[in-house]
């Protein structure tokens, strides 16, 4: 992202750019838990069981001595009926994001 915004510089031109990003090491969980408990997340119930929540928060990528500031998109889905019906356990949630300008 950082070489786009070089790259942008050097042209002297605005470039724009979505770029998915890898929550491997984030804690979904934890995240997840936030979410539900916060009154003000607006879900969103895509079928009985499953539901979904959109949020964005800023962010500023650093490399090197180039900052970038950009968004990032958030996307948490939380299934507690899998596909055929049944009743999970626990909730599953995956969580999706994308950095953009």
């Amino acid at each position: 992202m950082c070489a786009i915004e070089n790259q942008a510089q050097q042209l002297n031109r605005a470039v724009a750019f979505i770029i998915e990003w890898n929550p491997r090491t984030t804690p979904v969980e934890t995240i997840a838990k936030g979410r539900v408990a916060e009154l003000s997340t607006a879900w969103t119930v895509l079928r009985e069981g499953k539901r979904e929540c959109l949020w964005s928060d800023a962010v500023e990528l650093r490399h090197a001595q180039h900052i970038v500031s950009a968004q990032r998109i958030y996307r948490l889905t939380e299934r507690t009926i899998d596909k055929r019906g049944q009743q999970m356990l626990l909730p599953q949630y995956v969580l999706e994001g994308w950095s953009t300008t």
